[in-house]
């Protein structure tokens, strides 16, 4: 459905060149369900706005069923992304309409008839648990419930594509588990998604594709049948490890996690980059596990 190659996008600031991604290329299947990983400044927003032709690529090309979006006339871009849902970090909600008329203002601007606004937004508003909620505005919700508005508004036009930037990053962990739940129901019924999330104990537990990116580059694509036992043990590990401690673990290929016990201190400090002090925390916090 979805297919990048040598996806570059470099910055200039003055004389200097920065590159933001490097030479990214990746697959995304109809109904696939991918984590995207990555520390700050890693590229996760720039390749976002690629997908979305935000922004235009330096380098290489992004075919979305058939169709070069870097090369599409400015006119269709709309009609482009109306096969594309956003879940938006920081909600963009209209905070002078209500929950109804948030998620219809898409719908009207769609120029849907005022019967079928009414039918799909009544229909999107239970679909995602916040009927109840319809006449209230933005600042009367809490943060979850802000976040069921914000997935109801991107799939209203029954999007192909859904994607989900930090969609758990705010929410307690009730929340969190509601939101997972709601996204995995939308991904059942065909859509596909990417989200991200600096959230590794989400990645290790889900059983869903997992990218990441480092520095710009899209260092793993790890498949859904990565052994569960070396997923299980991350999972227990991201529990009780800082997150910049795990994103230098999540390079290693499965069989290293599971063997992760007998990793070497110079095989930590050299390859992973590792500090004395992070080698002495992890090998403690191991230790409590074995």
């Amino acid at each position: 459905m979805l297919r990048v190659s040598k996806l570059s996008k470099l910055y200039k600031q003055g004389n200097i060149v920065i590159p933001v991604l490097k030479n990214v290329s990746f697959g995304l299947e109809r109904g696939e369900f991918v984590f995207l990983t990555g520390p700050s400044g890693s590229g996760k927003t720039t390749l976002i706005k690629l997908l979305i032709r935000q922004e235009l690529p330096t380098k290489g090309s992004i075919v979305f069923e058939t169709v070069p979006i870097e090369l599409l006339p400015r006119k269709l871009i709309p009609s482009y992304r109306r096969t594309v849902g956003v879940v938006f970090q920081d909600y963009k909600l209209l905070e002078h309409k209500n929950v109804y008329e948030n998620v219809a203002f898409v719908l009207e601007i769609l120029n849907k008839s005022p019967q079928e606004v009414q039918k799909t937004v009544e229909y999107l508003l239970d679909y995602v648990g916040i009927i109840d909620k319809k006449g209230l505005f933005p600042k009367q919700l809490s943060g979850g419930e802000k976040r069921r508005v914000v997935i109801a508004r991107a799939i209203a036009n029954n999007p192909k594509l859904l994607i989900a930037d930090e969609p758990t990053g705010d929410l307690d962990l009730d929340n969190t588990e509601n939101i997972m739940s709601l996204l995995g129901k939308i991904n059942k019924a065909g859509t596909s998604i990417i989200m991200t999330t600096h959230n590794l104990e989400l990645v290790y537990r889900y059983d869903y594709t997992h990218w990441h990116l480092d520095n710009g580059e899209l260092i793993q694509s790890s498949p859904t049948n990565e052994q569960k036992s070396a997923k299980a043990f991350m999972a227990k590990l991201a529990k009780i490890l800082p997150a910049e401690l795990i994103q230098k673990l999540v390079p290693l290929n499965p069989d290293e996690k599971e063997d992760l016990l007998n990793l070497t201190p110079n095989f930590l400090k050299n390859e992973l980059k590792f500090t004395d002090k992070e080698i002495s925390q992890l090998a403690t916090n191991l230790k409590n596990l074995a």
